[in-house]
């Protein structure tokens, strides 16, 4: 009842902070994220934690709860200040897309179908597996 992967970003990335004082200039520049099914995403990375619980209210509405964690004093004011604007903005450009996605898949013409190639949305595809092991939905071939 979850997935995670590590995302490694090339070596001309900026790393994700400093963090712990053993850590590779390597895992400076990955975020680990994974998700507790039904409901938890966390994304990790050397000096910040995202966590994310998915809340549902009804068929139709979904609370969001989000936390930001940093690493010691890793994070300067202004730094935590952008990245809960870059959160906040990620949050916002999700919720609008998938509030569209949910208009159309409750038209009478929704036709059943992948979203996105499972290479390229592996997690997703890992959910779609969980609730299928768990009877509450009908796979998608």
């Amino acid at each position: 009842a979850f997935t995670g992967y590590c995302a490694h970003y090339p070596k001309n990335t900026a790393s994700r902070g400093e963090g712990a004082p053993h850590l590779s200039a390597e895992k400076r520049r990955c975020s680990t994220l994974f998700s507790v099914f039904p409901c938890h995403l966390v994304s990790q990375a050397a000096s910040l934690l995202a966590s994310f619980s998915l809340i549902p209210l009804s068929s139709s509405q979904t609370q969001v709860r989000w936390s930001l964690s940093a690493y010691a004093d890793d994070l300067t004011d202004s730094l935590k200040a952008d990245r809960i604007t870059l959160w906040s903005k990620v949050n916002d450009e999700d919720q609008e897309r998938l509030e569209a996605t949910q208009l159309g898949i409750g038209s009478r013409f929704a036709e059943a179908g992948p979203i996105a190639p499972e290479h390229l949305e592996g997690t997703i595809a890992d959910f779609h597996d969980y609730l299928v092991s768990h009877n509450r939905y009908t796979a998608i071939t």
